[in-house]
């Protein structure tokens, strides 16, 4: 049996559900992130929420790491065994990528309803997990690259344009609306 179902330009993990209620669903999930405590005083495991990053600045740079998994790294980053090619070693290297974004602080705090205006920590959680998965796919990758770069992709409310800027160039289309 599979661990994932595929829908072409994604896989979905076969424990997942169809979500029927968004609403309902989002609740259930604050409600158990917000029951959640951190093991043994470990703040790290405290859900931070998915609220903005910085609503004081105009300007935003952000930067987002990619590393290989612990079980793709070759052996010499660890100090085992002799040197290894200069093309295993680079595949260890992080890749690091820098984006620099506009924001409107001053239009969240004065616009009733105006939430796209400032860089908010999930889209940096999901842009993430994107190129984390892009760079070193897993059976368990949420996106399938083949098809993602055949995609035609419409983002609704797409404030800063995070999203569009780093899942742009990997797709065929990219419409980004605010």
């Amino acid at each position: 049996m599979a661990d994932t179902i595929g829908y072409d330009i994604m896989s979905l993990p076969t424990y997942a559900g169809i979500v029927t209620d968004a609403d309902e669903e989002v609740f259930l999930l604050y409600t158990e992130l917000a029951t959640l405590k951190p093991a043994d005083g470990d703040s790290n495991g405290v859900f931070r929420g998915l609220g903005f990053l910085d609503n004081k600045k105009d300007t935003l740079t952000i930067q987002i790491t990619t590393v290989p998994p612990v079980h793709q790294l070759p052996e010499t980053v660890f100090g085992k065994g002799k040197r290894k090619s200069k093309s295993k070693i680079k595949k260890a290297e992080l890749e690091v990528r820098e984006f620099e974004l506009a924001q409107d602080g001053t239009a969240l705090r004065s616009r009733s309803g105006d939430t796209g205006s400032v860089l908010w920590k999930a889209s940096i959680d999901f842009a993430q997990l994107f190129l984390q998965e892009l760079r070193f796919p897993t059976p368990q990758t949420l996106f399938s690259p083949e098809h993602l770069s055949k995609a035609h992709i419409l983002e609704l409310g797409a404030g800063t344009g995070l999203l569009s800027v780093v899942l742009g160039p990997h797709v065929r289309r990219y419409t980004a609306t605010d």
